[in-house]
């Protein structure tokens, strides 16, 4: 269990999170894993939940949404590894859609 405390403003929140685990009762290896996980979270599920409205995807049919959650993550990756541009990564979508040239180089470079 991890206890969070949050303070926002003047308003105070805790929240318990439960994790089910085989680490043993060693504390620190225990929180590696739990911000390990949020890691991938943070990085990864959020960013394609914002950027590419993951959440709201109603495909469901035979491997559609597994071929999709590939080419999202592909993408994904593609645009993160632009750095030349300093624009969050629903405009960098925006901008090879807009722009062809920013596009290859997207793809290309």
């Amino acid at each position: 269990m991890v206890k969070l405390e949050k303070i926002i403003g003047d308003e105070k929140s805790i929240e318990y999170r439960h994790f089910i685990a085989s680490i043993g009762p060693d504390a620190k290896e225990f929180e590696r894993a739990v911000r390990g996980y949020w890691g991938v979270e943070n990085k990864a599920h959020w960013v394609l939940d914002v950027t590419y409205n993951e959440d709201g995807s109603r495909i469901r049919k035979d491997y559609e949404a597994e071929n999709m959650a590939l080419l999202k993550r592909l993408t994904m990756n593609l645009l993160r590894k632009d750095d030349a541009k300093y624009m969050n990564l629903k405009k960098k979508r925006l901008s090879c859609m807009i722009d062809e040239e920013y596009l290859k180089y997207i793809l290309f470079e």
